[in-house]
């Protein structure tokens, strides 16, 4: 596909807003005196389990925890090497959001992406199994939407979990990338996160003249617009 045929890019984030799985992710205070439990139960968090001295939560908790503090790397430590993989056989897809990226895909003057905060090609250890994890995440995704009639480039997925950093100003980065590289009529981005979509908005600063940016955060089986805003000079 050419880029001077593209007028729109579509991204997407990949858990809970285009898809269901059972990933966990472990978490525990960084303060060796605090209650993890407790912490998570007053921030209105619930856990799986528990394993390693890691209380295991799903992607959905781990967005409410993220936006609990202001820097949760500081708070918490986190063990997401069980986001280094995808059980294909228990993921679903979210069908209302799987419609529009469709829709996208359908469309020759549209770019879908996939941006996603897993890891794609990095090895990490887990202290909640004590051994050393590989994601598959790249190969895993791309098997997910192909099983589903849908074959994205391999450098339309962005697995943002393989920078350093924050995962929300990487996401950022991402699409600004595409503003920057193709001549846009319009950015749409979808994801279910707050600090992700808070992160998205201040591309409005950096819009190019006439380029529209449509931000909607997916909230189980809804999605809403949180803004809108269209470029402009000066």
């Amino acid at each position: 596909m050419e880029s001077k045929t593209i007028k729109k890019v579509v991204a997407f984030d990949f858990d809970d807003t285009l898809a269901k799985t059972k990933s966990l992710i472990g978490v525990r205070l960084r303060d060796p005196s605090g209650d993890t439990s407790e912490y998570l139960h007053s921030v209105g968090v619930s856990y799986k389990s528990e394993e390693g001295g890691y209380l295991l939560i799903d992607s959905m908790n781990y967005e409410i925890l993220e936006s609990s503090c202001e820097s949760p790397h500081d708070v918490f430590l986190f063990d997401y090497t069980q986001t280094m993989n995808i059980d294909l056989r228990t993921a679903r897809e979210i069908n209302f959001m799987f419609k529009k990226l469709q829709s996208a895909y359908g469309d020759p003057a549209v770019l879908p992406i996939i941006v996603t905060a897993r890891a794609g090609v990095v090895t990490e250890f887990s202290p909640v199994k004590q051994r050393y994890v590989k994601s598959q995440n790249r190969p895993k995704i791309l098997r997910f939407l192909e099983t589903r009639g849908i074959t994205i480039p391999p450098e339309n997925l962005h697995t943002v979990g393989d920078t350093c950093g924050d995962t929300a100003e990487a996401k950022r980065n991402v699409l600004a990338s595409y503003l920057q590289s193709l001549k846009l009529d319009e950015m749409i981005f979808y994801d279910d996160s707050e600090r992700n979509i808070t992160s998205a908005m201040k591309l409005r600063s950096s819009l190019p003249v006439g380029c529209r940016l449509y931000v909607y955060q997916v909230k189980g089986k809804t999605c809403r617009l949180r803004c809108s805003y269209i470029g402009r000079e000066g």
